[in-house]
């Protein structure tokens, strides 16, 4: 078993809350009564409205690559992730 170093573990943190933020941004646009969002990722805030679903999904998706990778690194290899179709479509293998 690999182990991680603790620059590996702050990234894995970094990025469990990076994934938070674009989450509740994407969900309040979706499900809530909202039209824009203040999305706060750490290193600055934006508004984001309802058009930028899209976009937001795609960055979320990009960061979840890098963090499923960053995991399997850090662990036996990985772990086999199956999410039902069109659930997520952001997450694009």
């Amino acid at each position: 078993m690999m182990s991680c170093t603790q620059f590996e573990l702050d990234q894995i943190t970094k990025l469990q809350a990076l994934l938070s933020a674009y989450l509740d941004a994407i969900t309040a646009l979706l499900v809530g009564n909202v039209r824009e969002y203040r999305l706060s990722t750490g290193q600055g805030d934006q508004m984001v409205k309802r058009e930028d679903v899209n976009r937001l999904q795609e960055t979320y998706g990009l960061v979840w690559q890098q963090y499923d990778a960053l995991c399997a690194r850090c662990s036996n290899g990985g772990a086999v992730q199956q999410v039902p179709w069109g659930a997520a479509p952001w997450l694009r293998f």
